[in-house]
């Protein structure tokens, strides 16, 4: 990895790697494409693990989390991480189920 590629990771503040990382940079959400969420005046941003939206899907190597809402109709999309901030269509998870 190169010294501009490694600063650059080291300098952004959003978690993921690669392509997520830049889809993160530049405001928008790597599974779905939209704005991400911001946080509200007294209240933590919201993050994907406690997106109703959120699933597991089995992979060939371990199940993998993945949004519902995504940019893609014919792929699954990428791996979503629990951290990642959420987007703007963002619904609590029910803690019901």
């Amino acid at each position: 990895m190169s010294a501009i590629a490694k600063r650059s990771a080291a300098d952004s503040p959003h978690p993921g790697r690669g392509s997520a990382r830049i889809h993160f940079d530049r405001g928008r959400h790597p599974a779905t494409l939209l704005p991400l969420l911001e946080a509200g005046a007294q209240e933590e941003a919201p993050v994907c693990g406690g997106c109703a939206f959120l699933y597991e899907r089995a992979a060939t190597h371990g199940t993998r989390l993945k949004c519902r809402v995504r940019a893609s109709k014919r792929r699954p999309g990428p791996n979503v991480q629990p951290a990642f901030p959420a987007c703007q269509r963002f619904q609590p998870a029910d803690d019901r189920t």
